[in-house]
């Protein structure tokens, strides 16, 4: 048998993944014997994801995100979770099944701009700095509450799919 790389060389030694003939200048040592250099290099995870993927992740976990939060109200505390459990499973199959920190961070923010999101555009729209504290203050407890049951449960499904 003759190496893939170099045809002068006899081999008797394979790729333990793709069982291609490898001489020991090729042999790139594995947990379990050796590979060929094409299947040791380090390629594409699941961690990566193409901009595509990840704009059809933002677009489908935002408008998830601002339909799920204007029906939570009707069900207090288990709509936090619904929010949580819809945004992270449309993340992860509009991502393509792909899981990491940059689809994570994408259903956390989806989250926060579908909670927060009408709340802000209505304070500038009424035209008043004042406003904010309306929105963010200490009275509004319970919509922070409600955005960490929901980015609890969405990372949950992310990571735990």
């Amino acid at each position: 048998m003759k190496c893939a790389r170099h045809p002068k060389v006899d081999t008797e030694l394979t790729c333990t993944v793709c069982g291609t003939p490898i001489c020991p200048d090729c042999a790139v040592p594995a947990a379990v014997g050796f590979k060929c250099p094409r299947c040791a290099r380090p390629d594409r995870t699941v961690y990566d994801i193409p901009p595509p993927l990840l704009i059809r992740c933002i677009a489908a976990t935002l408008a998830t995100s601002v339909a799920a939060w204007m029906f939570a109200p009707m069900i207090p505390f288990f709509g936090a979770i619904i929010v949580g459990y819809a945004v992270g499973h449309v993340a992860l199959v509009s991502s393509g099944r792909r899981a990491g920190s940059t689809v994570e961070a994408v259903a956390v923010v989806s989250i926060l701009i579908g909670l927060f999101g009408p709340a802000i555009m209505s304070a500038i729209a009424a035209g008043g700095s004042a406003n904010f504290l309306a929105v963010f203050g200490p009275g509004n407890i319970w919509s922070y509450i409600g955005a960490a049951i929901a980015i609890f449960v969405a990372l949950g499904r992310l990571r735990y799919p």
